[in-house]
């Protein structure tokens, strides 16, 4: 097992992407700290990881509420006695948000900062001492590849998620010679409950989305979790202050599904 004797606390992982890894973890022995503000997913999440005969713990917090992220770094502690590993995963995408920049709401603007951005840093700030005192640790966030270009109607998300990128880098400069190594992960487009409840499988939007990826599909949370599970393991011990996007191969450039259609027609004009 990868984590054995480890600690990891995983913020915003009552479903989705942060309940995929943590249930990775646990599976190769990590003990879990599960957050989320959704106190009924943040523990089926905690429920899910003891079925498989991990250990876990649950947590309710706002990661942009300092006492709070404060606290449950003590909480891991008092319980677990160390703490190893944070994914930072907290984000705040309202889909009322999606339209130019100058529509955008104040308090939309403001929430994804205190959500996507502050609670990073929070975790940063209340984790590495604890990391310290047991030699070090591994702080993995979760961007995404808007954080890596721009797109339409998405500058509350985007934004935040190109800080994300920075903000580990820098960290990565600030604390790689006291033995904490920052990762950042940059998904794509992936299947979690959030996606499926807004956009059924017919929908333009996910229609538009799966065309846009060069293997011609969505990828699946477990994916980012085995993603996770490598960096965070010793295995990824030289990888430190990276953005990897795991996204089908968005980021390799513009690809057009009916590529080889709109080619072909050239010549029988």
């Amino acid at each position: 097992m990868r984590l054995m004797n480890r600690v990891a606390l995983l913020t915003a992982s009552g479903s989705g992407i942060g309940r995929a890894i943590s249930k990775r973890f646990a599976r190769e022995g990590a003990k879990v700290v599960v957050n989320d503000i959704n106190v009924e997913g943040g523990q089926k999440t905690v429920d899910l990881i003891k079925e498989e005969g991990g250990e876990g713990l649950f947590f309710e917090a706002d990661v942009s509420d300092a006492t709070k992220m404060e606290e449950m770094v003590h909480f891991t502690l008092a319980n677990f006695g160390r703490l190893d590993i944070l994914l930072n995963n907290a984000a705040y995408l309202d889909f009322q948000g999606a339209r130019p920049l100058t529509e955008v709401s104040i308090e939309i603007w403001d929430r994804a900062i205190a959500v996507g951005l502050r609670s990073y840093f929070l975790g940063y700030k209340f984790a590495i001492p604890a990391m310290l005192k047991n030699g070090g640790g591994v702080i993995i966030n979760i961007s995404s590849v808007g954080g890596m270009e721009g797109a339409h109607w998405y500058s509350h998300y985007n934004c935040v998620k190109a800080a994300i990128i920075n903000l580990t880098k820098n960290v990565a400069l600030d604390y790689s010679r006291q033995n904490i190594r920052t990762v950042c992960i940059c998904p794509g487009t992936i299947e979690t409950e959030a996606i499926a409840k807004f956009f059924t499988s017919e929908h333009p939007f996910k229609k538009m989305r799966q065309n846009m990826i060069p293997i011609g599909r969505i990828g699946r949370p477990e994916e980012v979790a085995n993603l996770a599970l490598f960096l965070a393991s010793d295995e990824a011990a030289f990888i430190n202050g990276a953005a990897i996007p795991i996204d089908g191969g968005i980021m390799s450039g513009k690809f057009v599904y009916n590529f080889k259609e709109i080619i072909s027609s050239i010549g029988n004009k």
